[in-house]
């Protein structure tokens, strides 16, 4: 027989036999090894069975208090007349076994207390408190019945006859929960005097512990079988779904919770879980330690390896275990804004039956935090995918069917639904008395009403009039519509002609931004007969909104039949608009409508009234219509209005550009000027423009009619004939432009050239420059100003080594000064990484330490980018390790390699004697130390601390974290213990802009990271940062919907010292982001202490609130 080695698959095909040896059999390990070596030739050492006992969660003993536990069990069963087996892993305990250690542990004192007292048991009973949670029926059970398991242990009590539990039914595991867990020894310093000091925390009240706790209390009041059983218990039991006559018929096997999602399998369950906390995670078999370490950061547990064990279950091979599983992180993460709305769907979308649905509703019944948190969000995801049948059970659940959603002031259940056009939905949350007139959203909302127009539904519009919404709602302040406007965009007749009937106010005021008024939206739409409508309701025919007029609309949409509608209404053919009417139609190329309105008297040279507009001649030309240009210019078109100062272009300059050589010889026939200037901005001369297009026919022409080739280049983003020659490549032109302008040596020239040759460089093109040079350029004029960087800085740049050799060997100054935010050639060179380029320059003399004002050194540079052998390069040549960073945003070449990870350069840095301690820049600058932090690398926080590093370097004053505040930012639990012990101040300031270590953690719900941060002293009350940014903890975990950070911030005493101000803005932060079971905790909890109440805040403190949120949303490009 061949040898086999024990794999993890083998380890699980001989899990049982092996259990059942061990446990059941009593077989000591040693014997074990030897059988399944013999026997089934399953070769293992004892390191390994141990290890992977360790991994089973397997031990052989179980402890005192667990078989109390089980005693206290068997002997009440026993009682009722009930039969009682145990099983170890799925292995049944001998019963001999079993009834011997109930004896030996269980007096029966404790037994009669317990029945005597009629009561479930509590932490007092029992050393250590049992949680329950779901695990599936295995196949060993062939009876069914209720199953308690340990962590390690089966307990099963046999179902009699007369249980309503059915065969198959799920089973319960206890784990151990530690009460003495819940007391935190503190880190501060204690008084010699004093006994030792203890920072508790009631961590029992966190939502997640009791959403938990709650529901492995009802679980064991099942297995109890309490007379007045949970009324939620549906939850639990597939029994009782099925008393429902109604109830669609469920698949064999899949009860309890597991019924909510009883169309997705545990594989599903799986694949759903990693996608939310891992979207590129590996095999199962790789998942388990990288979902912990991604999980153990934002979750506690109650006892040591909980959370490791739910991952077990999660990823293993029961569908109930991990169905359970996925259904509690659910919660979880749902109910602390973890959650996308696109995972949400997906669980909302696998409740379809009756039976699902009824649990959802029991269970979102529920009011405790998580629950309560998880119901709203499931709330909004029914809507958002249109689950009518949800939404109603969640209703009849009590979920708030008028509160808004994030946005700040965003929508409201009934606004969305009906903006869904969805009559059904909106019965039901009109029905469950929703706010019919509630306020439109901010941004781009609107009313019920308002919505239901946009959707072209007149039933649902009938609807909402006859609940009493008001028909002349103001539109949101920006790209919002009154009822009446999103009507006639529609294109509705009959919608229009009903909201007119009700009284719609048919000039009623527009949006502030992107508002249109009823006339202007049909107009746009093309809706004829709506806008002849509302012109004889009165609609104000020249009404201006977003800079356009009705008229100026309907010439946009080159609609003529409208056109001339409006203009026999009375419309104002010269509105001061932009573009005018007539200007808008050329732009369309329509030559019917320019007709029109040149006949209704347009004015043919109005000018643009914006720096970067066009007059209706110049827009002819650069459209390349000859028929408009003509058209236009026997109408009276000035051919030589000049150009608007921003990207503005005469009528030849726009010939040139649409590139119409007929065009051109025809406005030049007309007399239009061939030297008028270049717009002020991004402009060009007609020659600067013909070259840069490259077109050599033009050219020719516009020379041969006495173009000025050297006509000055616009301020800003033009450039000379001869430059922008340069940058299409176009060597012939080159050739031309340079016979045009003669050789002699004069400044005007060496100028053009040099600007020429600058541009040749930038492009790459070394044909060009070679042709340049042979020009004749003197040295001085490959170092004249004509640029921000010289040619040699540009070609170093290109990380091009034969171009800086061809400019070096032409004289060019190797170590000209960079202007602010440039950098020397060598400097260039280093950050590109090119070794030849930077040994090109070094040979050529270069300045190994000369410094750019912004970007630093060349060793800086090269540190920045990763350039490893381009460091060993300068420092061999005398760089300046300890260049200090040169700006208020630099850093020296250590902080950049750390920056980067780098720990290959930092070594080579650091043995190049690199300052550890150097301070960081003003302005988001960090030191060594806080580098590595920010980079979550353990290892170069430790290196660096090993030479001396700082740990409690200042943090730079604007964006700035210490290097525990950046570690708290990461969610590094073992960074952010390691520099505590190292000595990290935990209440170090927050910098304008930045955050304190705790603030960070609450706000990126790192649960772990905050006990650890509290637990050594952190001031849950630090003032906030300065700026808009700035938030207290509990601010920034209410803000970010982060339920379980915002108890454990109340229980350590957040806002206890602050008056209710802070409690108030973070109530307000919640309710303006959404997170309305948030904004409850922190109601509740100060109620209860006689501080803030549940009436509206203060108007000021409003206020203060919202206007920061905005500005900050504004800044972040939120809003």
């Amino acid at each position: 027989m061949s040898r086999r080695e024990a794999t993890q698959a083998s380890w699980n095909t001989h899990r049982k036999e092996i259990l059942a040896l061990y446990l059941t059999e009593d077989m000591p390990l040693k014997k074990l090894i030897d059988y399944m070596k013999e026997e089934r030739d399953f070769h293992a050492t004892k390191a390994q069975y141990e290890r992977q006992f360790k991994k089973w969660n397997v031990r052989k003993y179980l402890r005192e208090t667990e078989w109390k536990f089980i005693g206290r069990r068997v002997r009440k069963r026993k009682l009722e007349g009930k039969e009682s087996v145990a099983y170890v892993d799925d292995i049944q305990v001998p019963r001999g076994k079993m009834n011997k250690e109930i004896s030996r542990h269980c007096p029966p004192t404790l037994e009669q207390g317990y029945v005597s007292g009629n009561r479930r048991l509590s932490p007092g009973d029992y050393e250590e408190l049992c949680c329950l949670r779901v695990l599936s029926s295995e196949p060993t059970n062939p009876r069914g019945g209720l199953c308690l398991h340990t962590s390690r242990v089966i307990f099963t009590p046999i179902s009699d006859p007369e249980s309503t539990v059915s065969a198959g039914d799920f089973r319960f595991r206890l784990g151990i929960f530690r009460p003495e867990l819940l007391c935190i020894p503190s880190n501060k310093p204690a008084d010699p005097a004093s006994e030792p000091t203890y920072n508790t925390l009631k961590l029992e009240n966190l939502p997640w512990f009791r959403f938990k706790e709650f529901l492995e209390s009802q679980s064991e009041s099942l297995v109890a079988e309490d007379p007045d059983p949970w009324p939620y218990h549906q939850f639990f039991d597939l029994t009782s779904a099925q008393q429902d006559v109604n109830a669609e018929p469920q698949p064999p096997g899949r009860s309890g919770p597991v019924l909510l999602m009883s169309d997705i399998s545990g594989e599903d369950a799986r694949s759903f879980f990693t996608k939310w906390i891992s979207p590129r995670s590996g095999p199962a078999s790789s998942q388990v330690p990288a979902l912990y370490s991604q999980l153990q950061a934002i979750t506690l547990e109650r006892y040591d390896g909980e959370l490791n064990a739910s991952i077990q279950e999660l990823l293993g091979h029961s569908d109930r275990d991990g169905l359970f599983q996925l259904l509690k992180f659910a919660v979880y993460l749902s109910s602390n804004n973890m959650l996308s709305n696109e995972h949400t769907d997906d669980i909302v979308q696998r409740f379809t039956n009756k039976s699902q649905r009824s649990i959802l509703g029991s269970f979102c019944s529920v009011k405790i935090p998580s629950i309560e948190a998880f119901a709203t969000n499931v709330f909004q995801s029914a809507l958002r995918i249109q689950n009518t049948r949800v939404v109603r059970t969640l209703i009849e659940a009590q979920v708030d069917v008028s509160s808004r959603w994030w946005p700040a002031f965003g929508y409201t259940p009934l606004q969305e639904a009906a903006g869904y056009g969805n009559t059904e939905l909106v019965r039901v949350l009109l029905d469950a008395g929703a706010d019919i007139n509630a306020r439109a959203a901010a941004e781009g909302g609107g009313t019920a009403l308002q919505a239901a127009a946009k959707t072209d539904s007149i039933e649902l519009v009938e609807i909402l009039l006859k609940a009493g919404a008001d028909v002349n709602a103001p539109a949101s302040g920006s790209r919002g519509r009154t009822a009446l406007q999103a009507a006639a965009q529609s294109g509705n007749f009959d919608l229009v002609q009903l909201l007119l009937n009700v009284g719609a106010d048919v000039n009623a005021p527009v949006a502030s931004r992107g508002g249109r008024t009823a006339l202007q939206a049909a107009v746009a739409c093309g809706h004829t007969k709506i806008a002849q409508s509302l012109l004889r309701e009165g609609a104000e025919i020249n009404a201006l909104a977003g800079m356009r007029t009705a008229l100026q609309t309907a010439v946009i949409s080159n609609d003529i039949e409208l056109v001339q509608i409006l203009l026999d209404a009375g419309a104002d053919v010269n509105a001061p608009v932009n573009p005018t009417a007539l200007q808008a139609a050329v732009k369309n190329d329509s030559i019917v409508a320019v007709k029109i309105l040149l006949e209704a008297g347009a004015e043919v040279n109005a000018l643009p009234i914006s720096r970067y507009g066009m007059t209706a001649l110049q827009y002819a030309a650069r459209r390349g219509n000859i028929k408009l240009t003509q058209l236009l210019l026997e109408a009276g078109a000035n051919v030589n209005t000049p150009a608007s100062p921003m990207w503005g272009l005469t009528a030849l300059q726009a010939a040139v550009a649409n590139g119409n050589i007929e065009l051109v010889h025809f406005l030049l026939n007309t007399s239009a000027d061939i030297n008028s200037p270049a717009a002020t901005e991004h402009g060009y001369t007609a020659l600067q423009m013909a070259v840069a297009r490259g077109n050599i026919d033009v050219v020719w022409v516009l020379l041969n009619a006495g173009a000025d080739v050297n006509a000055p280049a616009s301020r800003e983003g033009g450039g000379t004939a001869l430059q922008q020659a340069a940058k299409v490549d176009g060597i012939q032109q080159v050739w031309l432009l340079l016979k045009e302008i003669g050789r002699e040596d004069n400044p005007a020239l060496s100028a053009k050239q040099s600007a020429a040759l600058w541009t040749a460089v930038r492009s790459g093109n070394i044909e060009q420059v070679r042709a340049l040079l042979d020009m004749y350029l003197s040295t001085d004029d490959l170092a004249m100003d004509i640029s921000p960087i010289t040619a040699l800085q540009r070609a170093a740049n290109l990380d091009c080594t034969e171009l800086v050799q061809i400019m070096l060997d032409a004289g060019a100054e190797v170590n000209a000064p960079a202007p602010y935010g440039r950098c020397t050639a060598l400097q260039e060179a280093a950050g590109y990484g090119n070794v030849e380029v930077v040994q090109v320059l070094l040979g050529a003399g270069a300045d190994i330490n000369a410094v750019s004002e912004c970007e630093g050194t060349a060793l800086q540079q090269a540190a920045d980018s990763g350039a490893v052998e381009v460091a060993r390069i300068l420092l061999d040549a005398g760089a300046d390790v300890n260049a200090p960073a040169t700006s208020e945003y630099g850093a020296t070449a250590l902080q950049h390699a750390v920056r980067r990870g780098d720990i290959a350069l930092t070594h080579i840095l650091l043995e190049a004697g690199a300052d550890v301690n150097s301070p960081a820049a003003n302005i988001g600058g960090k030191t060594a130390l806080q580098s590595a932090a920010t980079a979550n690398s353990l290892e170069l926080v430790k290196t660096l601390l090993k030479v001396g590093a700082c740990v409690n370097a200042p943090a730079a004053s604007e964006y700035g974290n210490t290097a525990l505040q950046s570690a708290a930012e990461t969610g590094n639990i073992e960074m952010v213990q390691f520099l505590l012990d190292e000595g990290a101040h935990v209440n170090a300031p927050a910098s304008m802009f930045g955050s304190t270590a705790l603030q960070r953690a609450a706000q990126n719900s790192y649960m772990k990271i905050a006990l650890i941060l509290l637990n050594a002293g952190a001031d849950v009350n630090a003032a906030p940062a300065e700026g808009l940014s700035g938030r207290t903890a509990l601010e920034a975990a209410a803000e970010h919907g982060r339920l379980d950070m915002v108890q454990l911030l109340l229980d350590a005493g957040a806002g206890a010292d602050t008056a209710d101000k802070q409690a108030k803005r973070a109530t307000m932060l919640a309710e303006a982001r959404g997170h309305l079971a948030v904004a409850k905790v922190i109601r509740t909890y100060y109620l209860d202490r006689g501080g803030i109440d549940g009436s509206e805040m203060e108007w000021s403190l409003q206020k203060e609130v919202m206007d920061e949120m905005f500005k900050f949303m504004q800044d972040a490009g939120e809003w």
